[in-house]
């Protein structure tokens, strides 16, 4: 016979007619090919496959492919707008993810270093300083390797399932810790396997759930500076001293925080967003 498709329609030619195949689900085609007298089609969601009978012998779950081929051995392979290659040996295995090492987003808010560390906060806002809900955690570059952290990494205890908009990271020197600032998870603290979330019952009552953390940069004494922007209990300025200890900052009518930076001179300078922020 001799397929065609075209849009979400697929259609077959015989005796002179061309007719509809009515058994698929109503998705985009985005590719369809011909293996040991099956056809395969690749939709938007999934993949079907059918038998000379013209019955479809089974349906492979997998959305995001652009393309998919199956070897003599019955590995399937998936070229994948989101991941790259995938792999299945069988039924019964796994996916296997077959991509160059990288970061897991091309997304770049802010950087930072430390000796041969690169972090990098994948999360951003809107114009209007809304958040864009980006889980795509936080990466380091070290020894010629990236790590991506997020839910899905192994070995890491998470104190949330999708760790939203991360904007800033400090790094302590002192304990190598990292602070991880998210415009809606708040403010964490990543010892290297555990992240460890700060709200009103640690910070001696600054922090409030949600929080927003715009902000966050350790001083030349290593105090920890945070901007917390849309406060809810009148702290849009939280300090957490080399002590350990907490302070709020009550600014008036000043809640719309961005970033903030510490000089050499122990001056603090806090940005604010276009427009006071929405």
């Amino acid at each position: 016979k001799l397929w065609a498709a075209r849009h979400d329609k697929l259609f077959y030619h015989e005796n002179g007619i061309w007719n509809t195949y009515s058994k698929l689900p109503n998705e985009k085609i985005v590719t369809a090919f011909l293996k040991d007298d099956k056809l395969y089609i690749v939709n938007e969601k999934n993949i079907s496959v059918i038998n000379a009978a013209m019955n479809i012998e089974r349906v492979i779950d997998m959305g995001g492919i652009n393309d998919f081929t199956e070897d003599n051995q019955g590995r399937q392979y998936f070229a994948s707008s989101n991941y790259c290659l995938i792999m299945k040996k069988d039924a019964t295995s796994d996916f296997l993810y077959l991509q160059p090492n990288g970061p897991a987003s091309f997304r770049n808010f802010s950087m930072t270093s430390y000796r041969d560390e690169i972090w990098v906060a994948p999360g951003s806002v809107s114009t209007n300083w809304n958040p864009m809900y980006y889980n795509d955690g936080f990466y380091c570059f070290k020894n010629n390797w990236w790590n991506n952290y997020s839910a899905s990494f192994p070995g890491i205890t998470w104190p949330m399932q999708n760790y939203k908009d991360v904007l800033h990271i400090a790094i302590d020197t002192l304990t190598k810790h990292k602070w991880i600032g998210s415009f809606g998870n708040g403010l964490t603290e990543f010892d290297g396997s555990k992240m460890i979330p700060y709200d009103s019952s640690n910070t001696h009552g600054v922090l409030y759930k949600p929080n927003w953390v715009s902000g966050i940069s350790f001083d030349s004494k290593d105090n920890l500076w945070i901007t917390n922007s849309e406060s809810k209990n009148g702290y849009p300025l939280v300090l957490k001293t080399k002590a350990g200890s907490w302070y709020g900052f009550n600014l008036g009518s000043t809640t719309n925080l961005a970033n903030v930076m510490t000089d050499d001179y122990r001056q603090l300078w806090m940005m604010r967003p276009i427009g006071g922020g929405g």
